[in-house]
């Protein structure tokens, strides 16, 4: 019989669905979630200056139990050692860039709020540097990479690379036989 985690953090590139996991998790676990975006972003796409970003993200995971979604370095250090499972969601970059489509389009087309009551406008979304197709590619590998270096020595982690492995680890968690946290689920649940 497995425990199940009650610090969990997940991370991976933008668009891989770690907020909507973080979710589905809250709802199946009743663990609080927190989207580190929604930390990060004041209204008016102003960020928050990193040292009060930090002192939220100390405050969160010393509490007993937590979902975190996000991929902030800057706060890294902070988390990880406080995790007691850290899923890593590393899916194929056409489907990251097919999720980021269908999302910005729902985002602009129907005004829809997102990191702490922002809006994403047509000019940002696609027609700029800060725009998030730009941001996937010019961080995916380096992003893609640091998570692979770190599944070697982080035995708490946990890699899921399509949403038919998500699927079934959510499954899992309510099966007491099996460890979630294996060596054979740490790589990939395939």
């Amino acid at each position: 019989m497995h425990t199940i985690p009650q610090r969990i953090l997940i991370v991976g590139i933008s668009c891989t669905g770690k907020t909507t996991l973080a979710k589905k998790l809250h709802q199946r676990l009743t663990i609080p979630y927190t989207d580190l975006d929604d930390l990060h972003w004041l209204p008016g796409w102003k960020e928050r200056p990193i040292e009060e970003l930090r002192a939220q993200v100390k405050h969160l995971v010393e509490q007993p139990q937590w979902i975190i979604a996000g991929n902030y370095q800057r706060t890294q250090d902070l988390s990880w050692p406080h995790a007691e499972l850290i899923i890593w969601l590393d899916f194929p970059l056409w489907t990251i860039y097919q999720r980021l489509l269908q999302r910005t389009l729902q985002r602009v087309l129907w005004k829809q709020s997102c990191c702490n009551g922002n809006y994403e406008s047509w000019k940002t979304a696609f027609f700029s540097r800060q725009s998030m197709f730009v941001w996937v590619k010019e961080t995916a590998q380096r992003t893609r990479t640091r998570y692979h270096e770190r599944l070697a020595t982080t035995p708490q982690m946990v890699r899921l690379r399509s949403t038919r492995e998500v699927k079934l680890f959510l499954k899992q968690l309510s099966e007491p036989s099996v460890d979630i946290r294996s060596d054979t689920h740490r790589h990939s649940l395939i």
